[in-house]
C-alpha cells in the first residue's frame, strides 16, 4: 500500500438476505448492498461519495465502520486489516482512530443523556481524560464545534437539529480520530443550517489535519468539500476522479447524469469555501 494511502478499500461485499412471501413457502433473495467496490483514501484527504438513495453509499460506510459485517473483501487502516483484528483492545483502538457522523442527529444521540455525558462517554471508554481534565475537554470540545461550554448540561431535545449535528461532531472529535466518515452530515438540516455545519466542517478539517469520507447526494456539496468524487450506482463504483474531472469531464453515462440533473441546494457563498477547499 503507498506510503499516502490512510484506508484502501479492496474488492469490498455487502449482500442482504431478504424473505419474500411466508407462510413458510417464502422465497430467499440476496440483494447486493454493496457490490466489489474497491478504492483508496490518501491522508488528509476528503474523498467525496455521491449516489441516488439506495445506490449504496450508506451502506459501504457503515461496512468500513464494522457497523455490518463484510460479505467478502477488506478495509485496510495503515496496512492493517481491520476486519482481522482480534480481541476487544484492538478493537477499541480502531474505533479511536476512525469515527462516523451519522445523518440524523436526532436519531444518533441518546436522548436520556446531557451532551456533556455523550461526549464524556467516549473519554472514559478509552481513558482519555479524568475528572476536572475531563471537564475541560468536554467544554473545549463543544466550543471547538461552535457551541458554549453551558450546552453540556442541555439534553437533545433542548437543541435545533443544527445542534444536534454539532454535538455528534463533538462526540466523534474526542477521541481525536485520524479518519472521519460524514453520512449525509447536512441532509437533515434546513439549508441556512447546512451552510453553518459545513463551514464548520471545512475548518475542523483545516485546523486538525482530518482525513474523511464525505457521503452525500448533493453534487454541490461534494464539489465543494472533496479533492476528489467516488461514484456508486447499484451497489458498484462506477466512477472515481479527481473532483474538477469529474464535474468537466465524466466517464459514466451514470456521472453523466447526476451532474446533468445538477445539485439540489445552493450552499451560501461558494467562492469562499472554494478557496478553503
Amino acid at each position: 500500500m503507498d506510503a499516502d494511502t490512510l484506508i484502501s478499500v479492496k474488492n469490498l461485499k455487502k449482500y442482504f438476505t431478504i424473505t419474500r412471501g411466508g407462510g413458510g413457502f417464502g422465497s430467499r433473495q440476496v440483494i447486493p448492498g454493496v457490490d466489489c467496490v474497491s478504492f483508496d483514501i490518501r491522508k488528509g484527504e476528503t474523498l467525496g461519495l455521491v449516489g441516488a438513495s439506495g445506490s449504496g453509499k450508506t451502506t459501504l460506510g457503515r461496512t468500513m465502520m464494522r457497523l455490518y459485517q463484510p460479505t467478502e473483501g477488506q478495509v485496510y487502516y495503515r496496512g492493517a486489516n481491520i476486519f482481522q483484528l482480534k480481541g476487544y483492545q484492538q478493537q477499541l483502538q480502531l474505533c479511536r482512530k476512525m469515527q462516523m457522523v451519522f445523518q440524523n442527529p436526532a436519531s444518533s444521540l441518546n436522548p436520556r443523556m446531557t451532551a456533556g455525558s455523550i461526549i464524556q462517554e467516549a473519554l472514559i471508554i478509552h481513558k482519555l481524560a479524568q475528572g476536572v481534565e475531563r471537564i475541560k475537554r468536554i467544554h473545549e470540545l463543544l466550543e471547538l464545534v461552535g457551541l458554549s461550554y453551558r450546552a453540556a448540561e442541555r439534553f437533545p431535545h433542548e437543541f435545533s437539529n443544527g445542534q444536534k449535528q454539532r454535538v455528534a461532531i463533538a462526540r466523534a472529535l474526542a477521541v481525536e480520530p485520524e479518519f472521519i466518515i460524514f453520512d449525509e452530515p447536512t441532509a437533515s438540516l434546513d439549508v441556512s443550517i447546512q451552510a453553518q455545519i459545513l463551514q464548520l466542517f471545512f475548518n475542523l478539517r483545516q485546523e486538525l489535519k482530518l482525513t474523511c469520507l464525505f457521503i452525500s447526494h448533493d453534487l454541490d456539496v461534494v464539489k465543494l468539500v472533496s479533492q476528489r468524487v467516488a461514484v456508486m450506482y447499484g451497489g458498484k463504483l462506477v466512477e472515481l476522479a479527481e473532483t474538477r474531472k469529474l464535474f468537466d469531464s465524466p466517464a459514466h453515462h451514470y456521472s453523466k447524469e447526476l451532474i446533468a440533473a445538477g445539485g439540489l441546494s445552493y450552499y451560501g457563498n461558494k467562492s469562499t469555501w472554494t478557496q478553503n477547499n
